[in-house]
Formats: structure tokens, sequence, C-alpha cells
């Protein structure tokens, strides 16, 4: 393969990349600090030496850029996503410097929770650093743990796979089952819970501290692996780069399973996502459902040349921050729009169906009450949709007032 594919696993606390084809990762703290007097920018381990001086330190960028937040350095006052392209524009310098290589054709960037305006901004960064937006995706870590899975041998992922994520304040837990012989292709379910919050790794420098760690990991661990049968256990977090401490906990995931400790792992499955789209035909043959995905098909029953078919508007595993659609129809002898909308697995949730009246349109005769039908996703369980009166040429007018917007719930 040509390309030149980098993954990056970004977060508050750190950011890792990876290169297709590389055997190193590369992570960096997720700081950035400026020189006073020129436009020198410090990242990462730099940054937070540079601040031990007389430069000021910001960190979270991630979450700043989120919050559409500021901050002040040096006198002068950036935007969060100003701060983020100059911290990812650093880090890409150091990783074409470390690897003596050319730039990334293809960017696939994996953040712990996909919501549209964090994913344009991040996106947005990338094209002000001179990058196609079509060659840059951001995807959620759920998406990168599939993608990492599903690349390697079968074994690891016969049954279910699951996996401990220890950040610097929380413990998640994730967790990937294969559906077979539901379709055309295996449907790959992955999901994410967040197990405890305010865990602090900082309490393994302490003896007292390793056994409290040990315990909580062990209890979390009793309860979401009971009664379910595994192939393996993946371990992801700088505590978990040894592993003696964690006995108990240890000794519980280790029963008849193989355990892997990979602490670049949502890099890597970005990577691996990235191989993917820079692929002519692709590698992976699944359907992927998790964080960022539609878990259910949406249509609408139309009559294309006398025959009367469900038109997809969104699809089951489609990304939903892109699953838009726009067209024009007819409304002929219908009062409303029947959406129906059908869960991949019908033995979990029946398909139903979402009617939107069309009283608010002007009568006309037949087959001249022409519409406009927009829908887009605010997330993967609420769909937006508008419809419009399009008039019909000079006979009638487009009605300015025949306008609706409806939100649609997909579950309750």
């Amino acid at each position: 393969m040509e390309a030149r594919v980098l993954g990056i696993d970004l977060s508050d606390e750190s950011t890792t990349l990876v290169y297709f084809g590389e055997t190193e990762a590369l992570t960096f703290k997720t700081l950035v600090a400026r020189e006073k007097l020129k436009e020198t920018w410090y990242v990462g381990d730099d940054a937070f030496d540079q601040s031990l001086g007389e430069l000021t330190l910001t960190d979270r960028l991630l979450t700043l850029t989120a919050k559409h937040g500021t901050a002040t350095i040096q006198g002068k006052k950036y935007h969060g996503n100003e701060l983020l392209r100059h911290f990812l524009k650093e880090i890409i310098e150091k990783s074409v410097n470390k690897f003596d290589a050319r730039y990334p054709d293809e960017i696939v960037i994996s953040i712990p929770k996909v919501e549209s305006d964090i994913t344009n901004q991040i996106m947005d960064c990338f094209v002000d650093l001179g990058y196609y937006r079509s060659h840059i995706h951001v995807i959620s870590r759920s998406e990168s743990f599939i993608y990492y899975v599903m690349s390697q041998n079968k074994d690891m992922w016969t049954n279910n796979v699951g996996l401990f994520f220890v950040s610097d304040t929380k413990i998640h837990y994730y967790e990937l089952r294969v559906h077979r012989g539901s379709g055309p292709k295996p449907v790959v379910i992955a999901q994410r819970e967040d197990i405890h919050e305010g865990f602090d790794q900082d309490i393994l420098n302490t003896p007292k501290g390793i056994k409290i760690a040990d315990d909580i990991l062990t209890s979390i661990g009793k309860e979401v692996l009971a009664r379910k049968i595994f192939s393996s256990i993946l371990l992801v977090g700088r505590c978990f780069s040894e592993v003696s401490w964690a006995e108990n906990f240890m000794r519980v995931v280790c029963q008849r399973r193989k355990v892997y400790s990979e602490q670049a792992l949502f890099a890597m499955g970005a990577c691996y996502r990235g191989v993917d789209f820079a692929s002519p035909k692709s590698p992976f043959h699944f359907t992927c459902i998790c964080d960022g995905r539609l878990s259910s098909t949406v249509s609408l029953p139309l009559i294309h040349k006398t025959k009367e078919c469900d038109t997809p508007i969104a699809r089951a595993g489609d990304n939903w921050y892109t699953a838009s659609s726009q067209w024009r129809m007819i409304a002929d002898g219908v009062n409303s729009l029947d959406f129906k909308i059908t869960p991949l697995d019908l033995r979990k949730r029946r398909m139903k169906v979402v009617k939107i009246s069309l009283d608010f349109l002007p009568k006309r005769p037949q087959k001249t009450r022409r519409i406009d039908v927009r829908t887009v996703f605010k997330d993967a369980q609420t769909m937006m949709v508008e419809i419009k009166d399009a008039g019909f040429g000079d006979i009638y007018p487009m009605g300015k007032r025949a306008h609706l917007i409806k939100e649609v719930n997909l579950w309750d």
C-alpha cells in the first residue's frame, strides 16, 4: 500500500501516534507551551519542562476545544482549537522527523466519545494544517477497539473480548462480541462503560494504595466477566505496563482466557481503520456497531417506476454524524411520511414506524405536491427531519409557511 497512514489516539491526558508499518508508537502528554518573545511552541514533556521556567502550560486541550474555551498564553488569548492545532502540528512534525518519512496521506483520530461539534473542530484543525478533509477521519475509541481486535488472529475474538482501560482519572470497560448469521456480513458490536470515577493511578506509589487499586480492579473484574465466555482480555493504561502489583485482579482475568497488554491499542486501531480508508478494496468484511455508529436502519417507503420499495435513508453501521440526506419527491395521495426504523437484531427490538403528518402542506391536484425532505442526525438515537413545500413551477409557487422541522427519536 503506497499511502502513508497515521493513527492517532487523542485525549486530554495523552496522545499516541502510530504509523502503519512502523513498530514503534510515539506518546505525548497533551500539553502546549509557547515562548514569550517568538512563536516557538513546545508540546508534551518539552512543554512541561518549559513550564517549570517562565512559560505558561496549557493542558486539557480536547475539553478546551469541545467547550469553545480560551486560554491566555504570554498575554495573548487563544481559542481551544487554535491550541489544539499547534499541538497536532508539532507532534506530527516530531513523528515525521523521528521516522525520517513523509507526511501522512490518511489520518484517523480516535477520541473517547464522538460528538459532531468536536469532530468537526478536529477535522478543521487538520484542514488548516494543509490536509484534505476527505482524508481526515474521526472515530471513537470503541471503533478503534473493534478494528484493532478484528485485525488480529481469529482466536482472539472467537468469543467475547473484554478491555480494561485505566486512564489517569477513571476505569473504563469495553466489551466486544461478534454476531454471525444475522446478515450477509458478521456484525461486530462494542460497548463502553465508565466503571469507576475518581481513580488516580498515583495511588500505586504506596503499598497501601496498591492493595486498594488491586481490590477495586478485582471487584470490577469479577462483576463484568461473570457468566460470560471470553476468548481474550486486553489491558490498556500505563499502570498495566507492569502487572505484578495486581496479583488478585490478574488471577481473575487470566482464568481460561488469554490476556494481552497493549498501551498503544487505540492508536493502532485507528491506524488499521486508516488502512481500510486508504485501500481500494476494504480488507474488513463486517458491520461495525459502536459509539459513533447507527444501530438501526432508517428507511422510507417510496414508489419508483410504479414499484414500491423501502428506500434506505441511513443504514445500521453508518456514521451518524455523516449520515445526512436530501431529496425532492412528490407526496401524492399520502397524508404522512412513514419512516421505518429497523434494528439490526429483530430478536431484541421490533421494527417501528414513525409517522410525520403532511397536513401543514397546501392542498394541490394530483402529481403537483412536491416537497423537499432533509434528514440529519444529532446523535445515534435522534434524527432531525426537515420538510418544506417545493412548489410546482409558476403554477403553484412555494408556500412560505409550509415548513416543518421534526425531531424523531429512533428508540425511547
